[in-house]
Order: structure tokens, then C-alpha cells, then sequence
């Protein structure tokens, strides 16, 4: 028993290995554990208020997939062919917790503020469906299907099911990587490209036009900021306009620096739908260098989960 519970824990075992390899060489401050007297204790009656105020919203997930309607048919079931005592018992239990979280939540389901409750929704449904995948292969077990898992086919098919269950998430790595959609990576371009130019505590004017403030927010916190080579305490104007009168408000605030991610037609001789990054001189603005959006990437499928307009992409 030891030996196959030493079996199973070994791919949970290399994947715990193999991020704390990457928090070791990753660099980023957040994944490092701080000494206990950082730790924000003042904060933990706010958490723990949160996580009472969100007890009353733990099983919407589980109505929607019908989990409850489903644990229950199987206590039914179970009870009915007078299986093995664990297999309804358990079915029992998590079928009550169900019926009691529901008439703890429904009644004061409240739409506006269910979002906010999610991340208090995903642990217990975790928790819930391995209790009820408990209980299916203890009926299962106890209706004979495993005397159809014995024998050599057996363990061959089951030892290619668990490779297939390893390795099979490589082969659609890219469809797990929602980073990698449009247009998010061209976001991460245009940081990578003005880095160069950047020290820390420049002072940046971000001229976005149309942005609804998620590109400025992508730009700043998660490409600036938090991606290697850092760029730390930087000043950054945002706005969501690129004209001559936004240019002149940021050289009369003191910015050096301004990017425009798209050039408006005509606007001088500024190359039109490019990134372009001017400085200020004492004769006026004066461009460093431009970038043009590669044409492959407005033929991909976009997410609505940034501003197209910044990114010269009008629907």
C-alpha cells in the first residue's frame, strides 16, 4: 500500500519540485515568502469577515452543474441494491451539506456581489466532487466493475490512461495559456520595446487613445513592473487621447518620455498606426523610434479582455 501511495504522489511531488524551481529563479518578489512579522495580521478579522459573509454562497456552481441532483439519484441507487454501507453513507452526507448550503444561499443570492464570492465557491466545490467521485467508485466497487479492471490488459490500459493524463496537457498547452491571446501579447511588445529607453524612476506619459484603462493597467503593473527587467518606481501619466494638446499637457507636467501606442492618421510626420516613442526636447517633441503591429496579429481571434483602440484595432 505504501509503494503505490508513494506511486501516486510522485507526479504531485515533481510539480511542487518543479515550482519551486521557478519561484527560485523567477526573481519576482511576490512569489518569496516574508518573515512572519511582515505578515499583515491586522487584516485577518477583514478576512475572516469575508469568508462568513461568502459561507452563504457556496453552491451555485454545484446547482448549475447539477451535482446535487446527481449525489442524490446515487444515494438513492445505492440504498435501493443494499451495497456496501460507505457508498450511501457518504452519498447521504454530501447530499445534506448540499441541502444545507443551498437554503443557507439561495435565499440570499444577491447577483451584484456573487462575483466577488467566487474564489470562496471553488475550494468547497473541489472539496465536494472528490467526496461525490468517492462515493461513485465505492458503488462502483461494490457492483463488481472492478473485477473488470484485474489482469494484464487491465493494468496496461490503466498505466496508458495515466500517461495519456500526464502528458496529454502538453500537447494544448497553448489553448491553457489565455495570456498568449490577442491582443495581450502586442501589450507585452510594446513594454519589451520601451524598456530599453526606461531607468528606474523615469517619468513615462502613456497616450492610449480609446483605452478603457486596462491597457494602461497592463502596461504598468504587469510588464513594467513586475516582468524581468523591472523598471521600479516609475512615474506614468495615463491617458486615452494621442494629439498634440495630451503632448503639451505632458511636457508641462515635467514628462520626458511619452509612448503612443497608435499614431492617428495625418498627425504630422509621425508614421500612422504605429507605437511610437517621442522625447522632449527643448525644440518639441522629438521621435526615438517606432513600431509597427505585425499584420498576422489582427488576422488572429481577439478577447474582449483589453481595449482594441490602443492597439490601432477598431472592431
Amino acid at each position: 500500500m505504501l509503494r503505490f501511495v508513494g506511486l501516486a504522489m510522485l507526479p504531485a511531488l515533481g510539480l511542487y519540485a518543479l515550482w519551486r524551481y521557478h519561484v527560485s529563479v523567477a526573481g519576482v518578489d511576490e512569489l518569496k515568502p516574508l518573515p512572519l512579522a511582515q505578515w499583515n495580521w491586522i487584516e485577518l478579522p477583514a478576512i475572516r469577515g469575508e469568508h462568513r459573509r461568502g459561507d452563504r454562497g457556496k453552491t451555485r456552481l454545484f446547482q448549475v452543474h447539477g451535482g446535487g441532483a446527481g449525489d442524490l439519484a446515487g444515494a438513492v441507487v445505492a440504498a435501493r441494491l443494499d451495497l456496501d454501507d460507505a457508498a450511501p453513507r457518504l452519498s447521504r452526507r454530501v447530499a445534506r451539506a448540499l441541502q444545507r448550503l443551498s437554503g443557507a444561499y439561495l435565499p440570499r443570492l444577491v447577483p451584484e456581489r456573487d462575483e466577488r464570492r467566487g474564489a470562496f465557491l471553488l475550494p468547497l466545490q473541489h472539496a465536494l466532487s472528490l467526496v461525490l467521485s468517492l462515493c461513485l467508485a465505492l458503488a462502483a466497487r461494490d457492483l463488481g466493475v472492478g473485477r473488470w479492471l484485474v489482469g494484464r490488459r487491465a493494468q496496461v490500459a490503466g498505466r496508458l490512461a495515466l500517461a495519456t493524463t500526464l502528458l496529454a496537457p502538453l500537447g494544448y498547452a497553448y489553448r491553457l495559456r489565455f495570456d498568449l491571446d490577442m491582443p495581450q501579447p502586442l501589450v507585452r511588445s510594446l513594454a519589451a520595446n520601451v524598456k530599453p529607453f526606461l531607468r528606474d524612476g523615469d517619468r513615462l506619459a502613456l497616450l492610449l487613445p480609446g483605452d478603457n484603462s486596462s491597457v494602461a493597467a497592463m502596461i504598468d503593473q504587469a510588464c513594467l513592473t513586475e516582468t524581468a527587467p523591472r523598471r521600479s518606481g516609475l512615474d506614468l501619466l495615463r491617458r486615452n487621447t494621442a494629439d498634440a494638446a495630451t503632448l503639451d499637457e505632458a511636457a508641462r507636467l515635467g514628462y520626458r518620455l511619452a509612448l503612443v501606442s497608435c499614431v492617428p492618421e495625418g498627425w504630422e510626420d509621425l508614421p500612422p498606426n504605429q507605437a511610437v516613442l517621442l522625447r522632449h526636447e527643448a525644440n518639441g517633441w522629438r521621435l526615438l523610434t517606432a513600431w509597427a503591429y505585425p499584420k498576422q496579429a489582427f488576422e488572429r481571434r481577439w478577447q474582449q479582455i483589453l481595449s482594441w483602440g490602443p492597439l490601432c484595432r477598431r472592431s
